[in-house]
């Protein structure tokens, strides 16, 4: 819990640093860091002398939480108390109008917590959890690759079977696949042959590296520290690229190291697979990038929010400045392995439904029949009956006014049909979809809410 608390301190330091008001917050880990002045020395950019520069300390003062009583499983719900100093002047004991005021530090605040909500982040070291659709190819045909060295590296969340490379020659297929039990590399022309067998586990690190020297390309795979296992192809002229695939579980670095062993590229999201150099970026090819999440080395965090209550009268502190001090409450939830509901994301005709309540289930039934000769149910149908119910709130979004337009009329056209897409955590299913209830929820001083149950519409309509 000791480094978590650490990386969620470090979370909300980078998340509060984007304020756009020109403020510097120095979160604090339950210590205040604070001088008499509340101010830091920083570098005047393009020379070599220093100022003195306010800061606003963001001082976390409590976490508590459980973990779930569950074996392998790392899961935490955790109230996180922190306090602000907020200067309620904009004019220093100078007459010197300053940034840190009480307009800009509540507006950099309130964008922190409404860029917070419904926001899933990594805690440590970002990675990425892949699913087995995911994929990119690097072509190798290009002289940019010629004389480099490739490297992969990544773990394994599961004993599930799929592959990891492949590539071909004129008369050969080369593969690393894994399998619940080896890490095996294939070559397969009439015939598939292992040519060579590695045991693996879950959660080590395994660097895979490519390495292209005139018509051989050596490639290698090391568990954590220990010694490589290479092997050589050669007539590797006659490759075009090869593809990286997704049964790897986490991806966490692919770097491109010159001979010398300078690192020349790196990429720095798998998601968008954009690196540190464009040159290298051109070489990925052929990707299929949807069936991935960013996670941490240490999972992710979601927050909830209280108001900021003030907990002070007005004091003026050494700077000469009058401060107030407001207590902001976080609820926190902390996990390596599980998702959370926020990552679930509903798409009608192509256009994201939300903001929706989430607290609703998805069902799926069997249809079922008692043949008279016995005395036990049998399912007949291999189809389930499928059916969503979800409420929506409802905000200036055009579909949701068609949707409440339709809802509303005399002659609703109730075989319209829609397109409903769901994106679930590494995969993505789509539906033909009609409404086959709809209603209203309207409450004084409270959101208009749309309820609509989405049924199959090869379930009901007429073929």
């Amino acid at each position: 819990m000791i480094q978590l608390q650490k990386s969620i301190r470090d979370r909300l330091q980078e998340e509060l640093d984007k304020n756009t008001q020109g403020l510097d917050f120095e979160v604090s880990l339950y210590t205040v860091k604070s001088n008499d002045k509340l101010e830091k020395e920083i570098p005047v950019e393009g020379t070599y002398a220093l100022e003195q520069k306010r800061f606003i300390p963001f001082v976390i003062e409590d976490i508590t939480g459980e973990y779930a009583d569950v074996k392998g499983l790392t899961a935490i719900e955790a109230n996180i108390n922190a306090s602000v100093l907020i200067p309620v002047e904009s004019q220093d004991y100078n007459n010197v109008v300053i940034e840190e005021n009480f307009e800009n530090l509540s507006k950099a605040l309130d964008t922190f917590i409404q860029n917070s909500l419904v926001k899933k982040y990594p805690l440590g070291d970002t990675q990425y959890i892949v699913g087995d659709d995911y994929s990119f190819g690097i072509d190798i045909t290009d002289d940019l690759i010629s004389d480099k060295k490739i490297e992969l590296v990544a773990s394994f969340t599961d004993f599930s079977s799929g592959t990891l490379f492949s590539f071909q020659t004129i008369d050969k297929t080369y593969s690393i696949e894994k399998t619940p039990t080896k890490l095996t590399i294939f070559s397969e022309g009439a015939t598939k042959t292992a040519l060579l067998e590695l045991d693996y586990d879950i959660h080590s690190e395994y660097t895979f590296s490519f390495e292209k020297d005139n018509n051989e390309i050596e490639f290698s795979i090391q568990k954590n520290d220990e010694t490589p296992t290479t092997h050589t192809v050669t007539d590797s002229d006659q490759i075009n690229s090869f593809v990286i695939g997704g049964f790897f579980g986490k991806m966490l670095e692919y770097n491109v190291y010159s001979t010398s062993g300078d690192l020349v590229s790196k990429v720095t999201n798998f998601i968008t697979l954009v690196g540190t150099d464009e040159n290298y970026d051109e070489l990925i090819i052929e990707k299929e990038t949807e069936s991935i999440i960013e996670t941490g080395s240490l999972g992710h965090v979601s927050f909830g929010f209280s108001l900021p209550n003030p907990t002070t009268n007005q004091f003026t502190f050494g700077n000469g400045l009058n401060y107030q001090q407001y207590e902001l409450t976080m609820t926190a939830f902390i996990s390596d392995n599980v998702y959370v509901g926020q990552e679930i994301e509903y798409y009608l005709d192509d256009i994201e439904i939300f903001p929706f309540y989430r607290d609703e289930g998805y069902t799926s039934d069997l249809d079922p029949a008692q043949i008279i000769t016995q005395q036990a149910t049998r399912f007949i149908t291999s189809q389930s009956v499928i059916s969503k119910e979800f409420t929506v709130y409802y905000t200036q979004n055009k579909k949701l006014k068609d949707i409440l337009e339709k809802i509303s009329s005399e002659n609703m056209n109730p075989n319209e049909v829609f397109s409903l897409k769901i994106k679930y955590p590494l995969f993505t299913k789509e539906y033909d979809v009609i409404i086959s209830q709809a209603g209203l929820n309207i409450t004084n001083n409270m959101p208009i809410a749309i309820s609509i149950k989405l049924d199959l519409a090869d379930n009901i309509l007429t073929q």
